[in-house]
């Protein structure tokens, strides 16, 4: 059983505009009285662009409605609205239309862009049942009219009493996501049923059924003089006992469809190298060898771009990158980096050097901003600031999460876009590679899968020593296939697929790196002019060897050929003042994208009642036309 209402901040009228929200949370609270009766309130996180209102739909399943009220959550109160019979559609007011069981309540609240928490109370009377040797409530919560995944939490408050019996108290739990929890508790010297259920699917009702003494609900006129508990347990467990059943049969079936895969899979691997061959030549059928080193650039390419291209494996751009590509538009006059001294304050006072970021222009006409340089400004210079220092940004990103949040956002934005740019440099082959490359995984995955099960059946079928056998066999030749696809995977990765195009931007990109990389053995002089190599720096910023080619530059030149022929010699000098804070900087507040598993094993566990996971079918609770819709 479910209700809705519409989202926060009255406005003045209703505006035809496209309706756009989602529920992501609802929470239930059932109080039983000592008359039988209920007193729900429930509650309903909504998420809104836009919205007049709402319909909540309340299911009375054929009992009495009593007292309600609407409204929205205020801090801890109750903003509630007024009823009105006139439908004027006025703000914090809603319409009650009423066909057969089910009472719509039309709730006018306009809101636009903002998270509210409405809430309905209401009152069903004498739906407690009250048999001669128990008494019972069984009700849907959450009806099956919400279009949306939500988590539902619900809580059912049994009347003031002393429970003796454990027995004579237990509860189940149906619907939901399957694998939600039951849990019987005592708040405030109640007794309780606490339900949790996250990710409870669109259209999912979730059901509750208790019994418990009698003696609780006294005034209840709901009578039945009939003994019930026995067969309602019984009916649980039965219900359990389906489920548990139905879980195996799929278990099963599952199992055999996996066997035959894992089989036909297994042989994966020889497929793959064939594949891998048959293309490497297709590609390149007259692969040519360059010098190991390269002495001129190859092209202008952005250092992210290249770097994205050429030397990262998965394609996306890493902090050096970003440290490169803030030097590049320095060295192309967008900006202006300095040292300066900060005076650290403490206990342990002392100071230490940063750099600091200075906005130059917003156009140079011979470096035409590209996407990913867009992205590095928008991290630089939040608010349209024009000067920072690197500390200061990574002090806000501590302090300011809304502020970190931003900067994360435009640092994937640089990644996504030198990504992309890099991407078309080798498009021919790096869609084929990433096939080669997700197949040997899918054939890993179910290799271990297969192995598993391989060791599994060996150990299971103890009065079989021949399935022993084959299972040790299988498990065997399992591993065999893992290693293949493991070897596979790494040959793809140092011995990529390329076209003859491809092999050539490679083998000059890297040859270029060694240079760099071994130009402490060289006549740098003799290689490039001073102009070139603070064009080179920045590539040996993005390859990781900075340190080396600063090195080499110090004792080759004099430190007033380096001052003279060099625009930022003085920062390149303590490259770690910019290069390695900023990636530091940038590192601490990139998060890791988080790897979920889902558990598919069976949860449920009402088979004794007293609580625990959920059961499948319904156990014929009330309510189930509930629902809620925004207009």
């Amino acid at each position: 059983m479910a209700l809705v209402l519409s989202l926060a901040g009255p406005i003045s009228q209703i505006r035809a505009a496209e309706v756009s929200y989602k529920i992501t949370n609802q929470d239930v609270t059932a109080e039983i009285t000592a008359e039988g009766n209920v007193k729900f309130t429930q509650k309903w996180v909504f998420d809104a662009s836009f919205m007049n209102g709402a319909l909540l739909k309340v299911d009375t399943g054929g009992f009495e409605l009593g007292a309600y009220k609407v409204g929205v959550e205020n801090g801890d109160k109750l903003e509630e609205f007024t009823e009105d019979k006139l439908d004027s559609k006025r703000p914090k007011t809603f319409h009650i239309q009423s066909n057969r069981d089910v009472k719509t309540f039309k709730a006018y609240y306009p809101v636009s862009n903002k998270k509210v928490t409405f809430v309905a109370e209401y009152t069903l009377n004498h739906i407690v049942t009250n048999y001669a040797d128990t008494a019972e409530f069984n009700r849907k919560l959450i009806g099956e009219g919400i279009d949306f995944k939500t988590d539902v939490t619900a809580k059912v408050i049994l009347p003031p009493g002393q429970i003796t019996d454990k027995d004579s108290f237990k509860a189940w739990a149906h619907g939901g996501t399957g694998s939600g929890t039951v849990e019987l508790g005592q708040e405030n010297g109640r007794s309780v049923v606490i339900l949790k259920s996250n990710g409870t699917p669109a259209n999912r009702f979730v059901e509750v059924h208790t019994i418990f003494p009698t003696s609780l609900t006294p005034h209840n006129t709901n009578v039945v003089n009939q003994n019930m508990k026995a067969e309602i347990e019984s009916k649980e467990a039965a219900q359990a006992e389906a489920d548990r059943k139905a879980y195996e049969s799929q278990k099963y079936t599952t199992s055999a469809v996996q066997w035959g895969a894992m089989i036909l899979m297994s042989l994966l691997p020889f497929h793959l190298w064939r594949k891998y061959f048959k293309l490497r030549r297709e590609l390149n059928p007259n692969p040519v060898q360059l010098p190991i080193h390269n002495y001129n650039l190859p092209s202008h390419t952005a250092p992210a771009v290249v770097t994205s291209a050429v030397f990262r494996s998965s394609g996306e751009p890493n902090p050096d990158d970003f440290s490169a590509t803030v030097a590049d538009l320095a060295r192309k006059g967008y900006l202006e980096l300095e040292e300066e001294r900060r005076e650290n304050r403490g206990i342990f006072s002392n100071s230490s050097m940063t750099a600091r970021v200075t906005k130059l222009t917003d156009e140079v006409a011979d470096y035409p901003l590209q996407g990913h340089e867009r992205a590095v400004l928008t991290f630089l210079f939040p608010d349209d600031e024009t000067s920072v220092t690197l500390e200061d940004l990574e002090k806000r990103m501590k302090k300011n999460r809304h502020f970190a949040k931003k900067r994360l956002a435009a640092y994937e934005n640089f990644q996504s876009r030198a990504s992309i740019a890099g991407s078309q440099l080798v498009e021919s082959a790096r869609d084929k590679n990433n096939s080669l490359r997700f197949q040997a995984i899918g054939a890993i995955i179910l290799n271990v899968i297969l192995g598993g099960a391989a060791l599994f059946a060996g150990f299971m079928a103890t009065n079989h020593p021949f399935l022993q056998q084959v299972g040790w066999i299988a498990l065997g030749l399992a591993l065999l296939e893992i290693v293949l696809n493991v070897i596979f995977m790494i040959t793809v990765s140092v011995r990529p697929l390329r076209t003859a195009e491809e092999d050539q931007l490679y083998q000059e990109w890297h040859g270029f790196a060694k240079m760099l990389e071994d130009v402490g053995q060289m006549n740098m002089r003799d290689i490039a002019s001073l102009a070139l190599w603070e064009e080179y720096l920045v590539y040996a910023i993005a390859f990781g060897i900075a340190d080396k080619v600063l090195d080499a530059l110090k004792v080759q030149f004099t430190q007033a050929e380096l001052v003279e022929g060099m625009t930022y010699y003085p920062m390149y000098y303590n490259t770690g003042l910019y290069s390695h804070v900023l990636s530091q900087s940038i590192s601490s507040n990139v998060s890791s994208a988080s790897a979920y598993s889902q558990d598919h094993s069976y949860s449920g566990s009402n088979s004794g009642g007293f609580g625990g996971g959920f059961s499948g079918g319904s156990s014929g609770g009330s309510g189930g036309g509930g629902g809620a819709s925004g207009f």
